[in-house]
């Protein structure tokens, strides 16, 4: 007499398991379905109501060519700052998320006239982090979150005095923007 019983019922659901193993772990048909067409353009405007903007490369659904704003950022000593800031050549995984990481100087207007900073007129440097996050939601539409971050030197001083004068900071910027038409 057999041990176990003979169950035709569960074969059809042993041959699909491991068809549905392998399209999970290669990623299938729906890790890409965000993916934006080449050279698609995105407009909106960010939590601080300003504008942003996004430009997909020509040559790849996997390549935003240049995702610019403008944005406010806060700063100890110096006050408040509105300026344009951009990253380029940032890659998109397949499942249609994307993150870039860049350092820049001279990226505050300020930076480019004295100021006065604890009763002192200096010419300034600044020391600029981007920090910039995004999904493609759909084919249509893309959000994300921006984060600048600056630390301002004297001109004079630095780099025999690497203490910073102020600093400026935007906190994290959500964005949301749609296919242009």
């Amino acid at each position: 007499m057999p041990t176990h019983r003979f169950r035709p019922h569960l074969y059809p659901v042993l041959a699909i398991a491991p068809a549905v193993v392998v399209a999970l772990a290669w990623g299938g048909p729906v890790a890409d379905a965000a993916l934006p067409s080449k050279g698609a353009r995105y407009t909106g405007k960010t939590s601080q109501g300003l504008p942003v903007g996004l430009k997909m490369g020509r040559g790849s659904r996997r390549t935003i060519d240049t995702v610019a704003m403008d944005i406010r950022t806060k700063c100890g000593k110096v006050g408040s700052e509105r300026f344009y800031t951009l990253a380029v050549l940032v890659g998109v995984s397949r499942t249609g998320r994307f993150r870039d990481v860049a350092f820049e100087t001279q990226a505050l207007v300020l930076s480019f006239e004295p100021v006065v900073i604890d009763g002192t007129r200096r010419a300034i440097l600044d020391v600029t982090k981007t920090v910039v996050t995004g999904r493609f939601v759909s084919r249509r539409k893309v959000t994300g979150t921006w984060r600048n971050e600056s630390a301002i030197y004297d001109k004079r001083t630095y780099p025999s005095d690497e203490r910073a004068v102020d600093k400026c900071d935007t906190g994290v910027v959500t964005w949301s923007a749609r296919l242009k038409r």
